[in-house]
């Protein structure tokens, strides 16, 4: 082989290696963007609720512990046995029990 096509081997090599990356990273922006719209919508909402209703009956209310709740989407995963996992900032982060 030449240093000619050793060096083109090599170009094609890099740019395949490139497209492989991208195709990953997209993927990926592409499966955080679909589970943040997952969290977004009211069927999790409904979840999210009545898992703190659970905690304390009285969530969301003035008389409750839980006065409010917020969605931490940095925190947003895929789980391997297809659910979904996020965390919830309660009463802005200062829940005192």
């Amino acid at each position: 082989m030449t240093k000619k096509n050793k060096f083109i081997i090599l170009i094609i090599l890099s740019a395949l290696l490139m497209l492989i990356g991208s195709k990953e990273y997209i993927y990926k922006k592409v499966v955080k963007y679909e589970l943040v719209i997952l969290v977004r919508s009211k069927a999790a909402r409904q979840v999210f609720e009545g898992t703190l209703k659970d905690l304390d009956p009285n969530a969301l209310t003035q008389q409750g512990i839980i006065k409010s709740y917020q969605i931490d989407f940095d925190s947003i995963e895929h789980c391997l046995s297809g659910g979904v996992m996020v965390d919830l900032i309660i009463n802005k982060g200062k829940l005192q029990v």
